[in-house]
């Protein structure tokens, strides 16, 4: 495989998905669509919060219509392409969707916490928007491995002993304590092969990929 190739199509295709989603939102205000959908919305309820939450899923659900071929492409067809991907379509669509509920779950929680702080705090919401992120942030940090990872991988502790007691010996070395070292079933998507660290405190945990453990050696 052509890694340089991959890699620089990854990053072209990348950049010009930003560029052209600057240019839809851009387009999207400056034409007036914006106003537009909030006078529409606000036809039908007066309620400012519900108002916020259905205009961010409306030009949520836009967007990623617009952009669904970019990512079909990048996500699918261009893994494939490399001979990287083990995923059907219909696998690679129901990943993007559980992706896409865990991501509303954890997201609708935010976006109304981020109105409230506007509404309430003035010019200062966003020191205390940001301090309210950072603190979701570390719970975040120690509930993935142990919650939202499994949602999409099955992870088992690792039963190489020698292998993980050199693992945990070389995390100590750089100054950083790893007593849990897990695998998880990365190649039910991927040849690429990985590892983690990942969690917080009591979650604190590295993770390897199955596809590191069985296509390459230990050293």
């Amino acid at each position: 495989m052509d890694s340089k190739k991959y890699n620089n199509t990854k990053l072209a295709i990348g950049i010009g998905k930003a560029i052209i989603s600057f240019i839809l939102l851009y387009l999207f205000i400056a034409l007036g669509y914006s106003l537009s959908l909030q006078d529409y919305i606000q036809s039908f309820t007066e309620n400012s919060y519900l108002v916020f939450m259905i205009f961010v899923f409306v030009i949520g659900i836009f967007s990623s219509v617009l952009l669904m071929p970019i990512n079909i492409y990048t996500g699918f067809y261009l893994e494939h392409k490399y001979n990287l991907s083990n995923q059907t379509f219909f696998k690679y669509f129901l990943e993007n969707l559980k992706s896409m509920l865990v991501g509303l779950v954890i997201g609708i929680p935010i976006l109304l916490l981020f109105f409230y702080m506007i509404n309430q705090f003035g010019d200062l919401w966003w020191l205390v928007f940001a301090s309210a992120m950072f603190l979701i942030s570390v719970v975040l940090s120690q509930l993935f491995p142990i919650l939202i990872l499994p949602i999409f991988y099955k992870i088992i502790p690792l039963g190489d002993e020698e292998l993980k007691t050199r693992i945990s010996n070389l995390a100590k070395g750089a100054g950083i304590k790893v007593e849990n070292v897990f695998s998880f079933n990365m190649s039910k998507n991927t040849k690429k092969a990985n590892a983690a660290f990942t969690g917080l405190g009591k979650t604190k945990r590295i993770i390897l990929g199955d596809t590191l453990l069985n296509d390459y050696t230990k050293d």
